[in-house]
């Protein structure tokens, strides 16, 4: 209680960190690999699903790159969590855009890939 009464009296005494309010670098790197290997899926079987996935990572990632490169948050967080958290908040539109790729790539390459011509039926 005198805790309490000694942060209304002193507003300024109460600090509050950026980081506690960001999400933590282990969600940032789980969020990149679930969703990396969503969109490899995606573009290695069935393409027409990354209409839905892509929009929705990018809000994700451009979210989370807005709040990082804010100018008020941005030192904040490159003070209290290191440039390793930056780097980090990178990685997930880059491993998106490998992953999408290497599956797309895989479906190119496969040998009954729906990229090919299709002889006409009838036809020898």
């Amino acid at each position: 209680m005198k805790q309490l009464l000694a942060l209304m009296a002193f507003p300024i005494v109460a600090r509050a960190e950026v980081m506690d309010k960001e999400p933590s670098m282990t969600s940032i790197l789980a969020m990149t690999a679930v969703v990396g290997f969503l969109g490899f899926l995606a573009a290695r079987f069935k393409p027409g699903w990354l209409f839905v996935l892509l929009p929705i990572t990018g809000v994700l990632f451009a979210a989370q790159l807005i709040e990082v490169h804010s100018p008020d948050v941005g030192p904040a967080i490159l003070q209290e969590a290191s440039f390793l958290y930056v780097v980090a908040s990178w990685a997930g539109p880059i491993v998106q855009i490998l992953a999408v790729g290497g599956g797309w790539w895989l479906r190119r390459r496969a040998p009954n890939n729906s990229f090919k011509p299709k002889p006409l039926r009838g036809s020898a």
